[in-house]
C-alpha cells in the first residue's frame, strides 16, 4: 500500500450578526481535484435563496460602491478565518483525536497479535479479552501492548486453549 495524496479539510458553520457563513480550510501535499484553484480558505454565505462564495474580487471597471462592498467582504472574510484559526482546537477535535488514538492502539494490538498468534479468530478473542480486562484505552506504548499480549498468552496457556474456544 502506498499513500498518494493526503488532503485535510476542516469546515465550520458560523452565525455572525444574523448571517450564516460556511468556512472551509483545505490543505494537501499534492495538487488535488478539491483544490484546483489553490485556495486554502473558502467562505460561503448562506441566505434563504442560495449559498454562494463571499465576493472579495474586483475588476478594473467596477463601480466605487462595488469596491467598498468588496473591501467590507474581505475584512469580514479575514475575521471569519481568524475566528476559525482561534477555534481550530476545540472539544470536538480533541474528542476525535482521542477516538483515533484508541483506534490506532487497537490496530497496533491486532498487528502485534497477528505476529504472535496468527489466526483471525484468536486476534478477535484477544481484542475481546483486552477490552473485557480494560486494557484498550490505557495502552500507551508498544511495550505496554506487548505486555498485554504476553499476559493474554500466559492466561491462555493455563488452559492450553484460548478463552472462548472449544
Amino acid at each position: 500500500m502506498r499513500l498518494e495524496t493526503n488532503e485535510i479539510t476542516r469546515k465550520w458553520a458560523i452565525l455572525h450578526k444574523g448571517r450564516k457563513f460556511h468556512v472551509k480550510y483545505s490543505e494537501s501535499d499534492e495538487r488535488s481535484s478539491g483544490m484546483l484553484n489553490g485556495k486554502n480558505w473558502c467562505v460561503l454565505e448562506e441566505t434563504d435563496k442560495e449559498t454562494k462564495e463571499l465576493n472579495v474580487c474586483v475588476s478594473h471597471g467596477d463601480r466605487p460602491e462595488h469596491w467598498k462592498q468588496v473591501q467590507k467582504n474581505a475584512l469580514l472574510k479575514q475575521k471569519l478565518v481568524n475566528f476559525c484559526m482561534i477555534n481550530w482546537e476545540n472539544r470536538f477535535t480533541k474528542k476525535i483525536r482521542k477516538k483515533l488514538q484508541k483506534q490506532i492502539r487497537v490496530f497496533e494490538i491486532a498487528q502485534l497479535a497477528r505476529a504472535e498468534l496468527g489466526e483471525a479468530k484468536k486476534i478477535r478473542e484477544l481484542l475481546e479479552w483486552l477490552k473485557a480486562n480494560q486494557f484498550i484505552g490505557y495502552l500507551g506504548s508498544a511495550g505496554d501492548i506487548k505486555a498485554a499480549v504476553e499476559k493474554y498468552i500466559q492466561e491462555c496457556s493455563k488452559d492450553c486453549k484460548l478463552p472462548g474456544s472449544s
